[in-house]
């Protein structure tokens, strides 16, 4: 056993050299995968940090429709499209807020008139109340898209927010500030939202 022991630590001293450049090797090597490792899981978490995930709620209470960032991430919603049976409303970021005004009041109208036509005619020059809603979202923000105070409505008409739910189809098209991480969010499954075709999205922040 101890003729073993002197000829490994014989071997070791002809062959420090090699074993030595080797194990530098070794240990570069494995600093590398380990900083290559480090630098993914970076990537990983800024990638998470600026991604926003839209999607519409609905307040029963308050009886309106909106939109909500449940990301990490600031959004930029830059279009809106809606649709109801044959009509098709859009908009994008830029157009004036004069112009979402009306195409929700629009597509508002068409839906309640065709749902129930003493109800449109009851809400008619009533103030409903309406959101910006192109624009900016951050993170756990909530923008509004409409709300109908229940004030105008009686008992029986309650579910008329239900009802437009699942009558009006929205596909809001949003993206990070550096216009890298888009997405869509649809209030409803729908042949619609499948065809909707999101545009480029704009470059809020351009990277240096």
């Amino acid at each position: 056993m101890k003729k073993v022991f002197l000829c490994i630590i014989s071997w070791l001293g002809q062959n420090w050299e090699p074993i030595t450049a080797i194990t530098a090797l070794f240990v570069g090597f494995f600093s590398s995968f380990l900083a290559y490792y480090t630098y993914l899981l970076q990537e990983e978490s800024a990638f998470l940090s600026r991604t926003p995930l839209l999607s519409f709620s609905m307040d029963a209470d308050a009886n309106s429709i909106s939109l909500t960032n449940t990301g990490l991430g600031s959004a930029n919603i830059y279009s809106f499209h809606i649709w109801h049976k044959d009509n098709y409303w859009s908009f994008k970021s830029g157009e004036g807020i004069q112009k979402s005004d009306t195409i929700i009041q629009q597509s508002l109208s068409d839906a309640i008139k065709s749902i129930d036509n003493k109800t449109y005619e009851k809400l008619i020059g009533k103030v409903i109340k309406l959101g910006p809603v192109v624009g900016f979202l951050e993170p756990d923000g909530h923008q509004l898209i409409f709300e109908i105070p229940k004030e105008y409505l009686n008992t029986d008409e309650l579910d008329l927010i239900f009802r437009l739910q699942t009558s009006l189809h929205m596909v809001a098209c949003y993206s990070d500030l550096y216009g890298e991480i888009s997405g869509s969010a649809s209030n409803i499954s729908s042949e619609h939202a499948a065809s909707a075709k999101c545009e480029i999205p704009p470059k809020i922040i351009k990277r240096r």
